[in-house]
């Protein structure tokens, strides 16, 4: 794989934990059904302030579609 690639697929990775977060997947469980390492997961928090805001909002989405989101989302229902 060259250089160029692996941004593509560091990007893919990131957007597959997301929707694995988005539909009730625990974090500790979304890295591994994406295939990548528990070492890459927390790298790419570290290294990329945007994946972990996302993860904050994939978390936030998340509880509102199970039910077990907070009173803004509750009272908005």
């Amino acid at each position: 794989m060259t250089g160029a690639e692996r941004p593509n697929e560091h990007r893919r990775a990131e957007e597959a934990i997301l929707a694995a977060i988005e539909k009730g997947v625990p974090l500790s469980l979304a890295y591994c059904r994406t295939g990548v390492s528990y070492e890459f997961f927390l790298q790419r928090r570290k290294d990329n302030p945007e994946f972990e805001s996302a993860i904050a909002r994939a978390c936030r989405r998340r509880r509102g579609l199970i039910g077990r989101g907070d009173r803004t989302l509750a009272s908005n229902k």
